[in-house]
């Protein structure tokens, strides 16, 4: 059966579900609406029609009716414009107007959509209400990890310092057990501390990462040999493998790429008991500023099922995996946002007793220096160590120490009293301020966080009151739980010679004095300028 055309186009007219109007050009009057224009407007056809928008007041705000008129003058017609409208005896809701011209009734007319989008806002408000609470926890998260980890920095300092100065008393081999054991899980504690806080920083999008050129095989050398001790002890074999072509010297961050090699070698330390461990790094052709490295053992391996599962944070192979091997399962998790964040990516192959490999990517540039082969660049490196503690040439030096807390104040007099220098002490940062004025020093050591004053106002004040003096610049050395780079600047920037993170060792401690009381001189000039 033949059915009428106009009534078909006039059914799929009121079947759209939003509003429309058509309206002539030459007097704006209405001259058709569809059935939800009824329905939206609370205007019923009859009340619509030969009548204009802005009589039927649609328009609350006359300069976005002006807008739209202008735009179809112009242009013909406009798409999606945000625009405001108020229904009969109803609020002013947002709407998304697109309009163009069309010949109605052998005349030119301008036809309007309009689509309520007042749920789609309210979704948008609440996600970005969501979006912002989540920053602001992540935000309050990264602060309260950074201040408990200052809070619990500072008593293991004196216990990790004290364990330091107790091995070098007279002991047997029971106490020296005990002392091992205290060692060891003040490290695993540190460990489990810096772990939380590098999560914490990356998923809190404050981690930034450096560009520097570095020697690559060097790199790779320097963390083997950190971690060969822990093979020997498990008469493994520590490898590494690159071909002869690659080239040495990369654009990058090598800090970030260490802690992912040692993050991924220690944990195949961890699971293996027999065979070896080898690093493997290679280009790859395709993209050739891409790194493919391997960290391949022959340990006890992972499920298949479980292998995507290891790289999310607190999660390990199986339950009992922490018992018998320790560890919080975070290792895996920064490493993948490292990876992440170097624009690469992380993965592993594995298969039950017989050993896993873990790969993974990272986005480098090829520096501009000469390279050489990997037979000369990948060898042991050469370090020269010195104890100045040791030194009977060491000059006697009058330091102030500055730190409220009294356990701390009394490890650094005890790292300190084997060599001739004299120490006093204080308890805050205005205290530190007023003795340096009112006596000479030859070095300060100044905790940052401490009451009335901290010592990077009070390190400000110093270095105003020697310029203000004419007075050459006392060495400062920095004493602070935090090693984040941002806290180290914001140490430099206050005038600090030098940034010591605790726990504080004995052969680190001398080996800043050695250096701020070295470099005090040009120092001075620096400050001058």
């Amino acid at each position: 059966m033949d059915s009428n055309p106009r009534e078909n186009y006039r059914n799929l007219f009121d079947a759209c579900p939003d509003p429309i109007v058509i309206t002539r050009v030459r007097d704006g009057r209405i001259v058709l609406v569809n059935r939800e224009f009824e329905i939206a407007s609370g205007f019923c056809a009859e009340e619509a029609l030969n009548q204009t928008s802005v009589g039927l007041g649609l328009w609350p705000k006359p300069e976005e009716r002006e807008r739209c008129f202008k735009l179809l003058q112009e242009h013909g017609e406009f798409r999606n414009l945000k625009m405001t409208l108020r229904m009969k005896d109803g609020p002013e809701r947002p709407y998304l107007l697109s309009a163009s011209t069309v010949w109605f009734d052998n005349e030119p007319c301008n036809m309007t959509v309009a689509r309520d989008v007042s749920e789609l806002r309210a979704i948008e408000a609440a996600l970005i209400a969501a979006r912002n609470a989540a920053e602001s926890a992540s935000l309050a998260k990264s602060e309260f990890l950074s201040t408990m980890s200052h809070e619990i920095r500072t008593p293991m300092n004196a216990i990790l310092g004290m364990t330091e100065l107790l091995g070098e008393t007279r002991l047997d081999q029971q106490q020296k057990k005990y002392l091992a054991l205290m060692r060891s899980n003040g490290a695993a504690l540190l460990a489990l501390i810096d772990d939380i806080l590098d999560l914490a920083r990356v998923e809190g999008g404050r981690l930034e990462l450096e560009k520097t050129s570095f020697d690559l095989p060097a790199l790779v050398s320097t963390v083997l040999q950190t971690l060969q001790p822990k093979a020997n002890a498990k008469a493994l074999d520590l490898i590494a493998e690159m071909p002869r072509e690659l080239p040495v010297h990369w654009n990058g961050d090598p800090l970030r790429l260490r802690q992912i090699l040692v993050n991924l070698i220690s944990n195949a330390l961890k699971f293996t008991d027999s065979g070896k461990i080898v690093v493997s790094i290679r280009d790859i052709p395709q993209e050739p500023e891409m790194l493919h490295f391997a960290v391949a053992d022959t340990g006890i391996g992972i499920p298949a099922e479980k292998c995507a599962e290891i790289f999310s944070r607190f999660t390990q192979a199986d339950s009992s995996t922490a018992r018998r091997f320790g560890g919080s399962g975070l290792g895996l998790a920064i490493v993948a946002r490292l990876v992440e964040a170097m624009g690469g990516r992380v993965w592993v192959e594995s298969t039950i007793g017989r050993g896993s490999t873990f790969h993974f990517t990272v986005r480098m540039e090829k520096a501009a220096q000469e390279r050489t082969t990997s037979d000369s660049a990948i060898s042991e490196l050469q370090t020269v160590g010195r104890s100045v503690a040791q030194s009977k040439d060491c000059c006697a030096l009058r330091i102030l120490v500055a730190d409220d807390s009294i356990d701390n104040r009394f490890l650094l007099k005890a790292m300190l009293k084997a060599a001739p220098y004299q120490i006093d002490e204080v308890e805050d940062g205005q205290q530190a301020v007023e003795r340096v004025r009112s006596a000479s020093y030859d070095l300060v050591l100044m905790d940052v966080r401490m009451p009335t004053m901290d010592g990077l106002a009070a390190t400000r004040a110093i270095r105003m009151w020697e310029q203000d003096h004419e007075r050459s610049p006392i060495p400062i050395i920095a004493l602070t739980a935090s090693a984040l780079k941002e806290d180290v600047a914001e140490c430099l920037e206050a005038g600090c010679t030098l940034h010591l993170s605790k726990p504080i060792t004995k052969a680190n401690l001398f080996a800043a004095i050695d250096e701020a009381t070295n470099s005090s001189s040009s120092m001075g000039e620096r400050l001058a300028g």
